[in-house]
């Protein structure tokens, strides 16, 4: 659990360069099974999203992943 902790901790402080496997959320806790991967992956894509805009790339494509993905939704 501890490992998951200090994960959540480094991508509340904007690291998105760590990797958490679906089976070591899995043995962790029930609550999170393949989640933590997913939202690092998820905010990995945007963030190569912004840097392609940043360098005024507009022709990027970005597809929010629901109406409440606030990020994907502000990219686009």
């Amino acid at each position: 659990m501890i490992h998951l902790v200090g994960s959540a901790e480094k991508i509340a402080n904007g690291d998105l360069m760590i990797e958490v496997t679906s089976t070591e959320v899995r043995m962790k806790s029930a609550l999170l099974p393949g989640r933590l991967p997913l939202m690092i992956q998820s905010l990995k894509e945007k963030a190569q999203i912004a840097e392609r805009i940043a360098a005024s790339d507009l022709t990027v494509k970005v597809t929010p992943l629901s109406d409440a993905d606030a990020l994907g939704n502000a990219l686009q």
